[in-house]
Protein backbone atom coordinates (compact mmCIF):
# COMPACT_ATOMS: atom_id res chain seq x y z
CA UNK A 1 0.00 0.00 0.00
CA UNK A 2 1.26 3.66 -0.54
CA UNK A 3 1.86 6.39 1.58
CA UNK A 4 -1.24 8.43 3.31
CA UNK A 5 -1.32 11.80 3.64
CA UNK A 6 -3.68 12.80 6.03
CA UNK A 7 -2.91 16.77 5.90
CA UNK A 8 -2.44 18.91 2.48
CA UNK A 9 -3.90 22.22 1.02
CA UNK A 10 -3.68 20.88 -2.78
CA UNK A 11 -7.47 22.08 -3.68
CA UNK A 12 -6.86 25.22 -5.81
CA UNK A 13 -8.23 28.59 -4.79
CA UNK A 14 -9.85 27.86 -1.79
CA UNK A 15 -7.34 28.61 0.97
CA UNK A 16 -3.32 29.89 0.75
CA UNK A 17 -2.51 26.98 -1.22
CA UNK A 18 -2.38 26.79 -4.83
CA UNK A 19 -4.36 29.51 -6.88
CA UNK A 20 -4.60 27.84 -10.40
CA UNK A 21 -5.58 23.74 -10.77
CA UNK A 22 -2.07 23.51 -12.85
CA UNK A 23 -0.57 24.22 -9.62
CA UNK A 24 -2.41 21.66 -7.88
CA UNK A 25 -1.49 18.77 -10.93
CA UNK A 26 1.91 20.19 -10.04
CA UNK A 27 1.49 18.97 -6.69
CA UNK A 28 -0.11 15.87 -7.04
CA UNK A 29 2.72 14.72 -9.22
CA UNK A 30 5.24 15.12 -7.19
CA UNK A 31 3.40 13.11 -4.32
CA UNK A 32 2.60 10.38 -6.12
CA UNK A 33 6.32 10.29 -7.22
CA UNK A 34 7.56 10.21 -3.83
CA UNK A 35 4.74 7.21 -2.94
CA UNK A 36 1.49 9.19 -1.81
CA UNK A 37 -1.68 6.81 -2.77
CA UNK A 38 -4.15 9.04 -0.74
CA UNK A 39 -3.79 12.86 0.48
CA UNK A 40 -6.96 14.54 2.36
CA UNK A 41 -7.38 18.02 0.99
CA UNK A 42 -7.35 19.65 4.45
CA UNK A 43 -8.17 23.59 3.29
CA UNK A 44 -8.15 25.53 6.33
CA UNK A 45 -11.29 26.33 8.37
CA UNK A 46 -9.94 29.41 10.38
CA UNK A 47 -12.67 32.15 11.28
CA UNK A 48 -11.88 35.55 9.78
CA UNK A 49 -9.38 34.54 7.06
CA UNK A 50 -10.44 30.98 5.38
CA UNK A 51 -13.32 29.92 6.03
CA UNK A 52 -14.91 28.14 2.46
CA UNK A 53 -17.82 26.14 2.57
CA UNK A 54 -17.47 22.39 3.04
CA UNK A 55 -19.57 21.53 -0.11
CA UNK A 56 -17.14 23.51 -1.71
CA UNK A 57 -14.65 21.75 -0.88
CA UNK A 58 -16.08 17.89 -1.26
CA UNK A 59 -17.15 19.30 -5.04
CA UNK A 60 -13.35 20.39 -5.59
CA UNK A 61 -12.25 17.16 -4.47
CA UNK A 62 -14.74 15.01 -7.18
CA UNK A 63 -13.36 17.69 -9.36
CA UNK A 64 -9.80 17.09 -9.21
CA UNK A 65 -9.87 13.28 -9.08
CA UNK A 66 -11.66 13.56 -12.36
CA UNK A 67 -9.01 15.64 -13.90
CA UNK A 68 -6.12 13.03 -12.23
CA UNK A 69 -7.86 10.73 -14.50
CA UNK A 70 -7.70 12.29 -17.53
CA UNK A 71 -4.09 13.80 -16.58
CA UNK A 72 -3.10 10.52 -15.32
CA UNK A 73 -2.14 10.79 -12.45
CA UNK A 74 -2.55 7.95 -10.01
CA UNK A 75 -3.52 9.12 -7.03
CA UNK A 76 -7.08 9.26 -4.62
CA UNK A 77 -8.44 12.35 -2.85
CA UNK A 78 -10.20 12.68 0.62
CA UNK A 79 -12.30 15.80 1.62
CA UNK A 80 -11.02 17.04 5.43
CA UNK A 81 -10.51 20.39 6.69
CA UNK A 82 -7.97 21.71 9.18
CA UNK A 83 -10.14 23.07 11.99
CA UNK A 84 -8.31 25.87 13.76
CA UNK A 85 -9.09 25.82 17.34
CA UNK A 86 -11.20 29.10 17.46
CA UNK A 87 -14.58 30.60 17.41
CA UNK A 88 -16.08 28.99 14.02
CA UNK A 89 -14.53 25.47 15.25
CA UNK A 90 -16.66 25.78 19.07
CA UNK A 91 -19.67 27.04 17.34
CA UNK A 92 -19.60 23.86 15.20
CA UNK A 93 -18.33 21.51 17.82
CA UNK A 94 -21.13 22.73 20.41
CA UNK A 95 -23.80 21.30 17.86
CA UNK A 96 -21.65 17.84 16.99
CA UNK A 97 -20.78 19.43 13.19
CA UNK A 98 -17.33 19.06 13.30
CA UNK A 99 -15.87 18.81 9.73
CA UNK A 100 -14.13 15.30 9.60
CA UNK A 101 -12.39 13.18 6.76
CA UNK A 102 -14.75 12.51 4.16
CA UNK A 103 -17.80 10.16 6.40
CA UNK A 104 -15.42 9.37 8.73
CA UNK A 105 -15.23 10.77 12.52
CA UNK A 106 -11.79 12.02 12.47
CA UNK A 107 -11.13 15.56 12.50
CA UNK A 108 -7.81 17.85 12.36
CA UNK A 109 -7.12 20.86 14.61
CA UNK A 110 -4.87 22.91 14.62
CA UNK A 111 -3.79 26.05 16.98
CA UNK A 112 -3.02 29.40 15.36
CA UNK A 113 -0.27 30.18 17.44
CA UNK A 114 1.58 28.24 21.05
CA UNK A 115 1.55 26.94 23.73
CA UNK A 116 -1.28 24.44 23.73
CA UNK A 117 -4.53 25.81 25.20
CA UNK A 118 -3.93 24.07 28.71
CA UNK A 119 -7.80 22.80 28.74
CA UNK A 120 -6.84 20.73 25.49
CA UNK A 121 -6.45 17.49 27.42
CA UNK A 122 -10.10 17.74 28.78
CA UNK A 123 -11.24 18.91 25.45
CA UNK A 124 -10.04 15.64 23.76
CA UNK A 125 -11.52 13.19 26.14
CA UNK A 126 -14.68 14.76 25.46
CA UNK A 127 -14.62 14.09 21.79
CA UNK A 128 -13.17 10.59 22.56
CA UNK A 129 -16.05 9.97 24.14
CA UNK A 130 -18.05 11.57 21.32
CA UNK A 131 -16.58 8.87 19.44
CA UNK A 132 -14.36 11.07 17.48
CA UNK A 133 -10.98 10.62 16.24
CA UNK A 134 -8.58 13.68 16.89
CA UNK A 135 -5.24 14.25 14.75
CA UNK A 136 -3.79 17.13 16.38
CA UNK A 137 -1.57 19.20 13.33
CA UNK A 138 2.29 19.73 13.12
CA UNK A 139 2.63 19.07 16.87
CA UNK A 140 6.67 21.11 16.87
CA UNK A 141 5.09 24.45 16.40
CA UNK A 142 4.12 24.95 19.51
CA UNK A 143 6.79 25.86 21.46
CA UNK A 144 10.16 24.75 21.37
CA UNK A 145 10.50 23.10 25.62
CA UNK A 146 11.83 19.70 26.46
CA UNK A 147 8.95 20.22 29.10
CA UNK A 148 6.48 20.10 26.03
CA UNK A 149 7.99 16.33 25.53
CA UNK A 150 5.73 15.11 29.03
CA UNK A 151 2.79 17.13 27.30
CA UNK A 152 3.27 15.76 24.16
CA UNK A 153 3.13 12.14 25.84
CA UNK A 154 0.02 13.19 28.05
CA UNK A 155 -1.55 14.12 24.28
CA UNK A 156 -1.02 11.46 22.92
CA UNK A 157 -3.00 8.73 24.72
CA UNK A 158 -6.20 10.89 22.97
CA UNK A 159 -4.96 12.54 19.49
CA UNK A 160 -2.65 10.69 16.77
CA UNK A 161 0.02 13.58 17.06
CA UNK A 162 1.49 14.33 13.62
CA UNK A 163 4.89 16.22 12.60
CA UNK A 164 5.10 17.81 9.03
CA UNK A 165 7.62 16.36 6.77
CA UNK A 166 8.82 19.74 5.15
CA UNK A 167 10.22 21.04 8.68
CA UNK A 168 12.29 17.98 9.12
CA UNK A 169 13.94 18.28 5.80
CA UNK A 170 14.66 22.05 6.48
CA UNK A 171 11.55 23.91 5.62
CA UNK A 172 10.97 25.94 8.92
CA UNK A 173 14.52 26.28 9.37
CA UNK A 174 17.69 23.86 11.36
CA UNK A 175 16.02 24.87 14.56
CA UNK A 176 12.91 23.59 13.86
CA UNK A 177 14.42 20.64 11.58
CA UNK A 178 16.32 19.68 14.76
CA UNK A 179 13.25 20.04 17.37
CA UNK A 180 11.44 18.09 14.88
CA UNK A 181 13.78 15.18 14.75
CA UNK A 182 13.92 15.33 18.53
CA UNK A 183 10.36 15.03 19.12
CA UNK A 184 10.18 11.86 16.58
CA UNK A 185 13.08 9.99 18.54
CA UNK A 186 11.37 10.42 21.89
CA UNK A 187 8.64 8.33 20.46
CA UNK A 188 5.67 10.57 21.03
CA UNK A 189 4.18 10.98 17.46
CA UNK A 190 1.94 8.38 15.59
CA UNK A 191 1.54 10.02 11.99
CA UNK A 192 3.86 12.43 9.78
CA UNK A 193 1.97 14.64 7.02
CA UNK A 194 3.27 16.76 4.70
CA UNK A 195 1.07 19.94 4.70
CA UNK A 196 1.88 20.72 1.26
CA UNK A 197 0.56 23.98 0.18
CA UNK A 198 2.43 23.85 -2.99
CA UNK A 199 4.73 21.70 -5.19
CA UNK A 200 7.84 23.96 -3.97
CA UNK A 201 8.42 21.82 -0.47
CA UNK A 202 8.51 18.42 -2.14
CA UNK A 203 12.15 18.61 -1.92
CA UNK A 204 12.20 19.57 1.84
CA UNK A 205 9.21 16.48 2.29
CA UNK A 206 11.64 14.21 0.35
CA UNK A 207 14.51 15.24 2.89
CA UNK A 208 12.30 14.79 6.02
CA UNK A 209 11.24 10.91 4.26
CA UNK A 210 15.05 10.18 3.88
CA UNK A 211 15.92 11.48 7.73
CA UNK A 212 12.74 8.51 8.82
CA UNK A 213 14.39 5.91 6.41
CA UNK A 214 17.94 6.16 7.48
CA UNK A 215 17.13 6.91 11.02
CA UNK A 216 14.45 5.58 12.19
CA UNK A 217 14.11 2.56 9.78
CA UNK A 218 11.65 1.42 7.01
CA UNK A 219 9.27 0.15 9.56
CA UNK A 220 8.99 3.16 11.07
CA UNK A 221 8.62 5.78 8.02
CA UNK A 222 6.04 2.59 7.11
CA UNK A 223 3.75 2.93 10.35
CA UNK A 224 3.86 7.13 10.08
CA UNK A 225 2.47 6.92 6.68
CA UNK A 226 0.94 3.88 5.94
CA UNK A 227 -0.41 1.99 8.56
CA UNK A 228 -1.20 4.93 11.28
CA UNK A 229 -3.10 7.00 9.07
CA UNK A 230 -5.38 4.36 7.60
CA UNK A 231 -6.37 3.58 12.06
CA UNK A 232 -6.69 6.64 12.44
CA UNK A 233 -9.33 6.89 9.58
CA UNK A 234 -10.77 4.25 10.57
CA UNK A 235 -11.44 5.36 13.76
CA UNK A 236 -8.53 4.03 16.11
CA UNK A 237 -5.64 5.77 18.06
CA UNK A 238 -2.59 3.93 17.02
CA UNK A 239 0.32 3.61 19.20
CA UNK A 240 3.38 6.11 18.81
CA UNK A 241 6.38 5.47 16.76
CA UNK A 242 9.72 5.05 17.95
CA UNK A 243 10.96 6.14 21.43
Amino acid sequence: MGYVDLHNHMLPGLDDGPSEISQSLELASGLARLGFELVCCTSHQRYGLFTPDLDLVRSGVRSLKKTFEVQGIDLDLLPGAENCYDELFWRRAHVNEIPCYGETKTFLVEFASPPVPPDFGVKLFEWRKQGYTIVLAHIERYGIDMKMLDRFRDLGQMAALSVNLDTIGGTWGRTYAKWAKRILSEGVVQVLTTDSHSASTLAATERGMTWVDKSMGRSALESFLVRNPREVLAGRLPDPVGG
